[in-house]
């Protein structure tokens, strides 16, 4: 898969240089849709100015798998064996599948965006707060400048052992707080092709 010519969707990934500022993701075009707005795989490319980096989102389908795991903003999901589609479930994950994180709730069977690549997007998942300032799921375990890696639990992400032969999901820039990492301090590898 690879970056398609299309444009930011209207009223999304706001703190990228356009004028959507504070955009609520119920707003962003095809997110959350039972319709397909864009071709599953379509990645759109940004600039965080806020926090100095670029980054990526990919269009997807939502599986909540056979263990019918939701998933809220920060959740972390890999595709599934069905070409276009991730879940939160690792029971149906496909090995070495892709990761991506979820820019919010989204329903069993509905299209949406999910952040794939580098610093996370910076539009708002609330009416106040930003999506940077949430948080990702960890095993808390997760340290400064490690290698990140999806665990054996739904929607988790813990470090990476040394004799440990797993696609890396990206590196932390700071120390988890018990159980919780900001989405500020993750940068993500991007595994979407």
């Amino acid at each position: 898969m690879s970056l398609q010519p299309y444009s930011i969707p209207k009223n999304g990934f706001a703190g990228t240089g356009g004028p959507n500022t504070f955009q609520t993701a119920s707003t962003l075009e095809g997110h959350n849709s039972s319709t397909e707005a864009f071709p599953t795989g379509t990645k759109i490319r940004y600039n965080n100015e806020t926090l100095g980096g670029a980054g990526s989102c990919v269009y997807q389908k939502f599986d909540n798998g056979a263990g019918n795991v939701a998933i809220v903003a920060g959740s972390l999901l890999k595709a599934t064996t069905t070409i276009g589609t991730v879940t939160g479930d690792v029971t149906d994950q496909a090995a070495g599948g892709a990761t991506c994180i979820a820019l919010s709730a989204i329903t069993d069977g509905n299209y949406g965006w999910f952040w794939c690549a580098g610093v996370c997007p910076d539009f708002n998942t609330a009416a106040s707060t930003k999506f940077s300032a949430s948080s990702i799921l960890t095993d808390g375990n997760v340290v400064a400048d490690v290698a990140l890696i999806g665990t054996t639990t739904d929607l988790e992400i813990g470090i990476a052992t040394v004799d440990q032969l797993v696609p890396m999901v990206g590196y932390a820039l700071a120390d988890d707080t018990s159980t919780a990492l900001a989405m500020a301090s993750v940068v993500l590898y991007d595994n979407f092709g």
